[in-house]
């Protein structure tokens, strides 16, 4: 490989010579399974099997008057030794903090003949998570602000550890992406129609595309909206639902002289993808509704979405097709929590220590303002309630109601009968909401005997809107104030 790469280097200097009369340092972009490092605390033997060393390839004759640097994308969550080898984790940076991406960044530099630019680093804002690092600069769940944070911290430890520079990955988000612990849940073929926030290598960019179709910010701005539920009295009046290529929009109006509810009972709400299959909700009284989804709301403060049991798919992936979590009772009867895998069980290679499969509850919202135009604006937010105007608005992504491709209406299918590839197309959302009390029993309910179906216009070539995140604004002022 090395030999093929000065090759090519050859190649490339004598075109550009003989071209242009010109020439410029030459390079090739490497990365960390391929560095000149030893890493004994690596788990995966192919992501440290091979070697590509810069140092072997040396310029000569004209080449040597404009050189060579190196060139890597090194990102502070993966592979897996740089969250493991101590010589990482506990080395100490110029600011006198714990920090295993300058350690690593250290150890690269050291071994180089050469300068090392940093040709890919980044960290993106998106709600799903896929790695974690002991400092909490984790592949996902990041929210702008972290990003735009985390990326100068990390634009600092490159410039103070002697590297040449660095290039932010990336300008703008990139909904084409996959990501390992998603990958089996959409449509392939469809990725690039719409905004997944679930697969956080769609999100590593500075600038958005995502409409943001509703402000969640308790305002009634709503333009447009399919109304669902209406009633005159109770505390809970009415339920509006809306959509765009990243969400689903719900607009729950309250009384607002009600200010006992929600101190007192849960909201909760319930969706139905598949016919004739769910769960019974009970605190719909006497209306026969099979939920696939629950989102409930406990103070406001704490929201949680679950799934049923036979429905799951991280459940059915890791369990019934990989066999690397226990089995669970009762499934068809049992909400599950929405999780997302972070790492398959491994054995670290140097001290023989086991460690097992992990996972995080994606299920969970988070409650605050998600309007980017809103001073207290946070992109990791889902929901938000104002008690002067008694609405609540929650956005839930695509993903977590198991669609595949909204923009077809394409759906998760029969789990349990054709795999994790099944699929179903469907003509709207089934959807139900209660208010219950601490007991279970339901004090107000939204559901009639047919239940009420959101459903929306099918899309090609989806709208979007540019905009720049918060993290761009961060940095910018950390470029500008680089000597």
């Amino acid at each position: 490989m090395e030999n093929w790469l000065a090759q090519q280097l050859d190649l490339l200097a004598s075109y550009e010579l003989d071209t242009y009369q010109s020439m410029r340092p030459l390079s090739f972009t490497n990365w960390v399974t391929t560095d000149n490092v030893d890493q004994p605390a690596e788990p995966s033997e192919q992501e440290d099997m091979a070697t590509v060393d810069p140092n072997h390839i040396k310029t000569k004759g004209i080449t040597d008057t404009v050189g060579m640097f190196a060139s890597y994308h090194v990102y502070p969550y993966y592979p897996d030794f740089l969250n493991l080898e101590e010589r990482y984790t506990e080395y100490v940076d110029h600011r006198g903090e714990f920090n295993n991406y300058a350690g690593y960044l250290k150890d690269l530099n050291d071994s180089h003949d050469m300068p090392i630019v940093i040709a890919e680093f980044g960290i993106p804002s998106s709600r799903g998570m896929t790695h974690e690092n002991p400092f909490g600069w984790n592949q996902g769940f990041i929210s702008e602000q972290q990003q735009g944070e985390i990326v100068s911290h990390m634009y600092e430890d490159i410039l103070e550890e002697g590297l040449m520079g660095g290039m932010v990955f990336t300008w703008q988000d990139e909904w084409f992406k996959r990501t390992w612990n998603t990958m089996e849940y959409d449509n392939p073929n469809e990725r690039p129609f719409w905004s997944n926030a679930q697969t956080n290598e769609q999100q590593f960019g500075l600038l958005s595309f995502d409409r943001h179709k509703v402000k969640v910010d308790g305002e009634d701005d709503w333009q447009d909206g399919q109304k669902l539920y209406k009633k005159d009295n109770g505390a809970l009046r009415t339920l509006t639902m809306d959509s765009d290529e990243r969400y689903v929009y719900i607009k729950a109006q309250f009384d607002p002289t009600d200010k006992t509810w929600w101190t007192e009972q849960d909201f909760n709400l319930y969706f139905s993808i598949r016919e004739d299959q769910g769960i019974a909700v009970d605190a719909l009284g006497k209306t026969e509704f099979l939920a696939d989804f629950q989102l409930k709301m406990n103070d406001l403060k704490q929201a949680q979405m679950q799934v049923a049991g036979d429905y799951d798919s991280f459940y059915y992936d890791y369990h019934n097709r990989l066999k690397m979590i226990p089995a669970e009772e009762n499934i068809e009867s049992t909400f599950h929590p929405i999780r997302l895998a972070l790492n398959k069980e491994f054995v670290r290679p140097d001290t023989g220590e086991t460690l097992p499969f992990s996972s995080y509850e994606t299920g969970v919202f988070r409650f605050g303002i998600a309007n980017p135009e809103h001073e207290n604006y946070d992109s990791l937010n889902d929901y938000y309630y104002d008690e002067k105007t008694g609405i609540m608005e929650i956005r839930i992504p695509w993903m977590l109601l198991n669609a595949k491709d909204p923009a077809k209406r394409e759906f998760t299918g029969d789990l349990q009968q054709d795999g994790i590839e099944a699929s179903r197309t469907i003509e709207g959302i089934d959807v139900a909401a209660s208010l219950t009390d601490d007991n279970g029993k339901a004090t107000e309910t939204f559901t009639t005997t047919q239940a009420a179906q959101y459903s929306w216009d099918t899309w090609g070539l989806p709208q979007s809107k540019e905009r720049l995140k918060q993290s761009y604004y961060i940095l910018q002022e950390t470029f500008g104030n680089t000597q």
